[in-house]
């Protein structure tokens, strides 16, 4: 007769579920144009090809991110302004004819706001792609967990297949049983590791996201002021 223990094992498995918000898409910036005066008006974006509204017509366009000298013209009449065009947003910009000549909201921004504004869009940039990379890392990490999760299940419903039938009197079923169940424990001990480094990435992610939104908001404001919004 063979007394040898049979392992008893209790598995909670913890559900993952994603705690943090997601960054904003950086798909370039769309520009329409509002041509409300009753000339035709070419407007001029930096070294990007010239484009041109009809009278009281639109058109919308694609900028890449960035603070930009526009210049348009509507026979003799010119007017020069700065905006500034921020990944995944949409702006309109209206040009109209009054006494004063061609008009637009804005204008030509001075050297040292044209550094700072550069210097931001540069850091801005480059902390989203690290929280992207950093998001991309943490999903294969979800996955791999869940994948887990699922196997530690499949395992669980064979430790209890077994528990039910093992004879506790017999060493081969007491081994195989507790070998299953080995097995188990250490899979679950592993899923509990990895769910805490996970949580712990989480956390970070979202601690760098809140800093980069606040950095985020802050360049929004800057663009809305020099853009006349």
């Amino acid at each position: 007769m063979h007394n040898r223990p049979i392992l008893l094992l209790i598995l909670t498995v913890i559900l993952v579920v994603p705690a943090w918000a997601g960054v904003d898409t950086d798909a370039r910036p769309i520009v329409q144009i509002q041509n409300d005066s009753n000339r035709d008006v070419t407007v001029h974006i930096g070294d990007l090809p010239e484009v041109h509204v009809d009278a009281r017509g639109r058109t919308e366009t694609r900028m890449p991110e960035g603070i930009d000298d526009l210049r348009a013209s509507a026979g003799i009449h010119t007017v020069s302004f700065t905006k500034v065009f921020l990944s995944g947003r949409r702006y309109t910009l209206r040009l109209w004819i009054d006494r004063a000549g061609l008009r637009t909201t804005g204008s030509v921004v001075d050297a040292s706001t044209r550094t700072q504004v550069t210097s931001m869009l540069a850091q801005t940039s480059a902390e989203r792609t690290d929280l992207k990379l950093a998001k991309r890392m943490i999903d294969d990490e979800e996955t791999e967990l869940n994948a887990l999760g699922d196997r530690i299940k499949t395992e669980k419903a064979e430790v209890d297949a077994q528990h039910a039938t093992v004879d506790k009197h017999t060493a081969d079923d007491v081994d195989a049983y507790n070998l299953t169940a080995d097995i188990l424990n250490s899979d679950r001990e592993r899923y509990h590791d990895a769910l805490d480094h996970y949580n712990d990435n989480v956390g970070a992610y979202n601690e760098k996201l809140t800093a980069f939104k606040v950095k985020e908001k802050h360049l929004d404001d800057i663009a809305d002021a020099i853009n006349g919004q």
